[in-house]
This record gives structure tokens, C-alpha cells and sequence, in this order.
């Protein structure tokens, strides 16, 4: 870059890991689609566990 300094890089579900003053910025709606995508997934594990998918005798179906 030309000198400037830009905020770090602090993880996907709060700024862009690209290198520009603009996808730095931290950003609260990463955190709630973070939350949201984190939510689906555990749900989908749970019924996934519950619904009897996770059962071993089902492995070879």
C-alpha cells in the first residue's frame, strides 16, 4: 500500500481479510450472519442426532 495503516485483520464474522481501509471496517451484520449460519448448522446436527441418521447400524444405507 501507499504507507496508509489499516485495522487488522480480527476473523471473518467481523471484518474482510482483504487488504483496504473500506473491508476493514467492522461489520455487525458478519456477526449476525455468523450467528444465523452457526444456528441452521447445530440445528441440522441435532436433527440430524436425534432423527436416528447418527445411528451406526445406518452406516452402510
Amino acid at each position: 500500500m501507499d504507507g496508509a495503516e489499516i485495522q487488522s485483520f480480527r476473523g471473518p464474522m467481523v471484518n474482510s481479510g482483504i487488504a483496504t481501509a473500506e473491508a476493514r471496517v467492522p461489520d455487525p451484520e458478519r456477526l449476525v450472519l455468523g450467528y444465523q449460519r452457526a444456528a441452521i448448522t447445530l440445528d441440522l446436527l441435532r436433527g440430524f442426532a436425534t432423527g436416528g441418521f447418527a445411528d451406526l447400524g445406518r452406516v452402510h444405507t
